[in-house]
């Protein structure tokens, strides 16, 4: 398990984790307090192929709103989803919409997880 609060994580950060061979096996990976400097790109593509890995990330403002709606894009692809083939994670930013939160935590948290 790793936990980071105030994650400084940049693109280039992202790509060196990503060559660890371990990184691809943790159980747990969470962050919280992300500002909008991280690497939603980079870290979305690993998150899909990643099967093993329960991913928590909450981000904090201030957030630009090309980044908000980006991260709401990643999380209707998410809902939309019928059957995973990763596990999916729990995201969250201020000014989430209620509804999607919620089936977030549901599709986290679900019992297939276990």
């Amino acid at each position: 398990m790793i936990t980071f609060r105030y994650p400084t994580i940049t693109t280039k950060t992202m790509k060196e984790l990503l060559k660890i061979p371990n990184f691809l096996k943790l159980d747990v990976f969470c962050m919280n307090r992300i500002l909008e400097n991280f690497d939603i790109e980079t870290f979305y593509n690993y998150m899909k192929k990643n099967k093993t890995t329960f991913v928590w990330l909450k981000f904090v403002d201030p957030m630009s709103e090309e980044y908000k709606n980006r991260l709401e894009n990643i999380i209707d692809e998410i809902i939309a989803t019928k059957k995973f083939d990763y596990k999916p994670p729990y995201i969250y930013f201020p000014g989430l919409d209620g509804e999607k939160y919620e089936t977030l935590q549901k599709l986290y948290f679900l019992p297939l997880n276990f």
